[in-house]
């Protein structure tokens, strides 16, 4: 890895008593800067490591949108069922005696 890096994102694979097993996102510099990673895997020692944090949905928040997402999906099926392309009878227009030919 190197000297210079203060902070590395990814995904926890394994932990051992003596190193950690990473799948590499991104890693923050101490002077700046940012590389980004497609994931791949880096063993880094215990010793190296000073502190360790973990990113948590928050279960509510994950309960709201999901209920939100059903909600919008079924308010959408729903008006595409009721909305079936009839025509309504108050604005039919008015017999004039003349005759349209529509495609069947």
């Amino acid at each position: 890895m190197g000297p210079e890096i203060a902070q590395i994102e990814g995904r926890l694979i394994e932990k051992s008593s003596a190193d950690y097993l990473v799948a590499v996102s991104a890693i923050h510099m101490l002077r700046g800067g940012e590389q980004v990673w497609s994931g791949e895997p880096v063993h880094i020692k215990s010793e190296y490591v000073t502190s360790v944090y973990e990113k948590k949905f928050s279960r509510a928040k994950s309960i709201a949108l999901g209920a939100i997402g059903v909600g919008v999906v079924a308010l959408i099926a729903t008006q595409s069922i009721l909305g079936g392309g009839q025509m309504d009878p108050a604005k039919a227009p008015p017999d004039t005696g003349q005759t349209t030919r529509r495609r069947p």
